[in-house]
């Protein structure tokens, strides 16, 4: 049977996933003392969020959890009196009829939680997770109850939890595959044979500056969902994103703050919709990035900040795009500080980019690809279409042909820019390969670095690099040189310089 619903993880990923779609029953239990804290809530609906998008791999979901309080803050959607019925209620809308939800009393009194794919042998795995940190495997885990309102560890533990289903089901590669279990701190970012080693993450949050939110599509819905959930993140942000739910919703397998009946819903406008409820200051704005510098009309916004941008200061930017135009775009602004999420098949990547640090820029790892488009190129071939053609062009890239027009006639010395005239590249990213645990790892990831980022003493020593993979259920850290062919270091340090002396 074809899934057309959120079917960007239908592929075989290059030959890793051994077997076709297929789909399993996944039972979800956990004991009553679990249920009742925050962090185990936070992980449960996670968990129950990702399972349900697993469409054409997951058949149904029993969610064997005890009809306990739900906790304030837990379910940014999904109603019901108690827990086990908000989670029921939430799986069925993300689920669209594509499998069956249903609940059950749980079987014990275990104070973790755990999963299995039934009727599969040795596809056991459980969780816990609190604040930062997680310890999830195969098998039983040392069982510890959260105390921390935090989603960091708890979304993270989900996301593993979640990818070991896929796995399973998938007949995940094995040479690959590791099923040995985790105990993590996103706060360290490292593994240890027990949480108890990973150092104190501080009790409190230092604060966060207003930050532009570029990208609004899956890494930056999980992104929103840890700040809303976890009550902490920047007092205000900045939501921009021109795209809408693609009417044919093939992103909803990733998508963890979007539902069917969002389709043709603006991104930034969705996301900004969630931080408002959470009582975060939400600025939408639902076109480009480019469109953003342009417009020069940000209501509400505070003074000090629209005096910056007048400037051409954008301080701080949290980069969620995924083409590399749009990367150039942001980083030709040069921000004093960008981080950026982004995933690559079963791996999730943040990285901090820092001038200052002597870091590589966003644009130095994400070259534009001369070789099939170039501006020059573009510029050559719009000049030798007809007015009507070049009429038709403009409008279905929804770019104003007057502009384009005048652009073509002295590419030097037009209104239109470089960042609108890249919107003519061809892109096959909506196509790519990529499913919701990774996408929402990435978000969970994002969150970690830029809350760690504002909370401790900035170390120019520390890799700026964040990679998970789920392959392997490891982290690692990396830094790279910058590229010396790169703008950055031309002008661009320069002019951050200038910008940030």
């Amino acid at each position: 049977m074809k899934f057309d619903l959120g079917n960007r993880h239908q592929g075989n990923l290059d030959g890793k996933l051994l077997n076709p779609a297929g789909s399993s029953r996944v039972r979800i239990i956990a004991g009553t003392a679990f249920a009742q804290t925050q962090g185990g809530q936070h992980l449960l609906w996670m968990l129950v969020n990702l399972l349900a998008r697993q469409y054409g791999v997951v058949a149904g979901i029993e969610i064997a959890v005890p009809a306990v309080e739900l906790n304030p803050f837990i379910a940014p959607f999904g109603r019901g009196p108690d827990l086990q019925t908000a989670l029921a209620d939430m799986g069925r809308l993300v689920a669209a009829g594509q499998m069956d939800i249903r609940t059950a009393s749980p079987p014990d009194e275990r104070r973790c939680a755990s999963i299995e794919c039934v009727g599969v042998p040795i596809s056991t795995w459980s969780a816990t997770a609190d604040g930062w940190n997680l310890h999830v495997g195969p098998g039983e885990v040392p069982e510890a109850l959260p105390s921390s309102s935090l989603s960091i560890g708890p979304y993270f533990a989900a996301c593993i939890l979640a990818s070991e289903v896929f796995k399973t089901v998938r007949g995940y590669d094995a040479s690959r595959r590791c099923l040995t279990p985790v105990a993590m701190s996103l706060w360290a970012f490292q593994t240890y044979d027990d949480v108890s080693q990973a150092p104190k993450a501080p009790t409190s949050i230092g604060p966060i500056p207003l930050p532009y939110l570029v990208g609004a599509g899956a890494v930056g819905q999980a992104l929103a969902a840890t700040f809303v959930t976890s009550r902490i993140g920047p007092p205000a942000v900045i939501v921009i994103d021109g795209d809408v739910i693609d009417e044919e919703l093939t992103n909803l397998n990733r998508y963890c703050l979007a539902v069917p009946s969002d389709k043709n819903r603006n991104k930034a406008e969705l996301i900004s919709e969630h931080l408002t409820r959470a009582g975060l200051r939400s600025f939408p704005f639902p076109l480009r990035w480019a469109d953003y510098v342009q417009s020069g009309v940000h209501a509400g916004i505070a003074p000090h900040i629209r005096a910056a941008e007048r400037e051409g200061r954008y301080e701080y930017i949290i980069s969620c795009v995924d083409t590399n135009p749009s990367r150039h775009d942001l980083q030709r602004m040069w921000p004093r500080l960008i981080i950026g999420g982004s995933t690559n098949g079963m791996g999730a990547t943040v990285e901090v980019y820092n001038l200052g640090f002597g870091h590589e820029c966003l644009m130095c790892s994400n070259p534009l690809d001369g070789e099939r488009w170039t501006l020059e190129g573009e510029i050559a071939r719009l000049q030798q279409l007809s007015d009507a053609e070049r009429q038709a062009e403009a409008l279905r890239i929804g770019v104003e042909p007057v502009l384009l027009t005048a652009y073509l006639r002295n590419p030097k010395c037009g209104a239109l820019g470089e960042a609108e005239l890249r919107r003519f590249q061809p892109s096959s990213s909506r196509h790519d390969w990529s499913v919701g645990f990774v996408s929402v790892g990435a978000g969970v990831m994002l969150a970690a670095v830029l809350l760690r980022y504002f909370s401790a003493p900035a170390d120019p020593a520390q890799p700026p690099a964040f990679r998970f993979s789920f392959e392997t259920n490891r982290p690692r850290t990396s830094q790279h040189r910058p590229s010396p062919e790169c703008e950055c270091r031309k002008r661009g340090l320069d002019e951050w310089r200038r910008l940030w002396p």
